[in-house]
């Protein structure tokens, strides 16, 4: 696991437990968004053994002053954690009763944002552990549109996650586009063939 700014292990504990897990230091090499906590940090580096330690000393795990909680840390982590790591934080959060439907100031779902930003790791560990993956964003987008936008291998698998989590590829947003619709108009073949069930280029 890659850590922040390459710091030993040994210093990152250190720092779990020696600042106050709800109200992080400024001073401390870290930029802390107001309202986030130990744990929030934790999540965004997809740091199980963290969020442990962090979850034992009490950090709140509610949304930080930008309605986001852990899980939409999780969405854009900072470093490159493997699945394995994005999958055991996923099961920390979900156990300590962290609501993966909740909604951040943009009115936004931790899988939306994962869509958004091309993480498909938080989205198949969701699906992994029966989260229902339907929520739209403001714009009536759910995760398929925004899959769609993209053109990656990335883009790809959150496609097919959604599409596994019976997210219906028919829906369309306020501007009457379905998924398919959007793959196409941005010439994203491989997604368009995933949407309609066809073979991918």
């Amino acid at each position: 696991m890659a850590y922040f700014d390459g710091t030993p292990r040994a210093e990152i504990e250190a720092m779990y437990y020696g600042l106050n897990p709800n109200k992080p230091d400024p001073a401390y090499k870290v930029l802390f968004t107001s309202g986030a906590t130990l744990a929030h940090f934790a999540a965004q580096r997809a740091d199980a053994a963290g969020l442990r330690i962090a979850l034992e000393r009490g950090a709140r795990l509610g949304p930080d002053d930008l309605g986001r909680t852990p899980l939409h840390y999780l969405a854009e982590p900072t470093n490159s954690p493997t699945s394995d790591d994005v999958s055991d934080t996923v099961q920390l959060l979900l156990a300590a009763s962290v609501s993966p439907q909740r909604e951040d100031g943009n009115h936004q779902t931790c899988y939306l944002a994962a869509a958004r930003a091309g993480h498909p790791d938080l989205v198949e560990a969701l699906a992994r552990n029966g989260v229902r993956l339907t929520a739209t964003d403001r714009t009536g987008n759910t995760g398929l549109h925004l899959a769609a936008a993209g053109d990656d291998e990335n883009h790809v698998r959150l496609a097919k996650a959604f599409l596994a989590a019976d997210v219906d590829p028919a829906l369309m947003n306020k501007d009457g586009e379905t998924a398919h619709d959007i793959a196409v108009r941005c010439g994203h073949q491989a997604i368009a063939a995933a949407l309609s069930g066809g073979p991918e280029h």
